[in-house]
């Protein structure tokens, strides 16, 4: 799907489109931020983090890594809200930033191309929902078992 969007005649690199390179170890989206951006992976790999409170410190786990045609920043497409989380380059990485204003019109424009975007994305959701629904559960079960309450779990 994201290779059909961005090579589409009428989704023009330099217009519609740019793409941008980033080292190992750079911050590509900053949490708390608004890029107003759409990312898909070209080439390399990324890693999704955010903050966690954890006794009074802030540490920064992963969620999840991201390589080829993968795409960030999504929900760009939806809302203004800042970044809920940070992406940072795992490796040498070269990304399409696609404002997602432009993104947005050009779906509409394209229902054909759009229809499938927005199936793609929603695939990519649930994916994403299903897996942080499994890891929720596991760490509330991992809780319940590190605090005795053994009891709770069946």
């Amino acid at each position: 799907m994201m290779t059909e969007l961005l090579f589409s005649e009428n989704f023009i690199e330099g217009r519609d489109w740019e793409r941008k390179n980033y080292n190992l170890n750079t911050i590509i989206l900053k949490e708390g931020q608004h890029s107003g951006k759409v990312f898909i992976i070209l080439q390399g790999r990324v890693r999704i983090t955010a903050s966690v409170a954890l006794e009074g410190r802030s540490i920064r786990p992963g969620f999840k890594e991201l390589g080829p045609l993968d795409i960030f920043g999504e929900l760009a497409l939806f809302d203004a809200t800042p970044h809920g989380a940070t992406v940072i380059a795992v490796s040498e990485v070269e990304v399409a930033e696609v404002d997602a204003r432009r993104l947005v019109k050009f779906l509409q424009c394209h229902p054909e191309i759009g229809c499938r975007f927005y199936r793609y994305l929603v695939e990519v959701l649930v994916a994403r929902i299903q897996g942080t629904n499994q890891k929720m559960l596991s760490l509330l079960a991992w809780g319940l078992k590190s605090h005795g309450y053994t009891n709770y779990l069946d």
